[in-house]
């Protein structure tokens, strides 16, 4: 992936090797766990509407600055959970965090792309139900 450059939800999972010709594993999801490529993926919309967001998934995404993000994981990641303890401990497994962004859901009734910030790197938390994450983003 090349730092700044937008691609389809479709696009990404075919250059990451999750789709081909024969196989399309769908998700809803903004976080995706790929435990073979030991790689989360976040793919995260900046801007949510009631339209296109359920109360519980309007999540507060947002760049704090040029290198460092906020981002809120689902409501049922618990501090202790597996999910929660391998987004806080991926560098100490030797796994990476993939952030994509992208304005709006949609643009000009299609779905927007994401743009591909750059590995994130964890650096501390709030919360323990629905983690609020910081995380120091850097271009490969």
């Amino acid at each position: 992936m090349t730092p700044l450059t937008a691609y389809s939800r479709d696009q990404l999972m075919a250059g990451l090797g999750e789709y081909n010709k024969t196989e399309n594993k769908a998700f809803r999801e903004g976080a995706k766990w790929l435990r073979h490529r030991q790689q989360d993926l976040f793919l995260i919309n900046l801007n949510k509407s009631e339209k296109d967001f359920s109360p519980s998934t309007m999540y507060d995404d947002y760049a704090i600055n040029s290198t460092l993000f906020h981002w809120q994981s689902q409501s049922t990641t618990g501090v202790e959970s597996p999910t929660g303890q391998r987004y806080i401990h991926h560098r100490m497994n030797n796994h990476k965090i993939l952030l994509f962004v992208r304005e709006y859901k949609n643009t000009k009734g299609f779905p927007a792309p994401y743009v591909y910030l750059g590995k994130a790197n964890y650096i501390r938390h709030e919360g323990s139900k629905r983690l609020t994450i910081f995380m120091l983003v850097q271009s490969d």
